[in-house]
């Protein structure tokens, strides 16, 4: 739900900026009346902000998990079974997740 991901980052934010501000009004009541705001001032599209940019994030983070994991379940899978045991599942996920992470954040 990408709608209470901008709410929460324009809280977020709005607190930073209320801090650094000298007045003492709030820019948001809470995160209603933040989704309201947004709704009222960039309609629909306004919670949608950031789609693209979450999407050129996770797209290739997730070939970048998955794909490793899956090869690496098919390569430790025990002869004449048709599902991984455990012990192969565990070691997959952290491998492969240390090839997503070691990849992404060299990027």
């Amino acid at each position: 739900m990408l709608y209470t991901s901008t709410a929460k980052l324009n809280l977020v934010g709005a607190g930073s900026i209320h801090s650094i501000a000298m007045n003492n009004q709030l820019l948001y009541r809470g995160p209603v009346h933040c989704i309201s705001r947004i709704l009222r001032n960039e309609g629909i599209a306004g919670l949608y902000r950031g789609v693209g940019a979450m999407y050129l994030r996770d797209i290739p983070g997730y070939c970048l998990y998955f794909v490793p994991y899956m090869v690496l379940c098919d390569w430790m899978m025990p002869e004449g079974t048709t599902t991984p045991n455990l012990l192969s599942v565990c070691l997959a996920g952290g491998v492969a997740g240390k090839i997503a992470f070691s990849v992404s954040s060299c990027l």
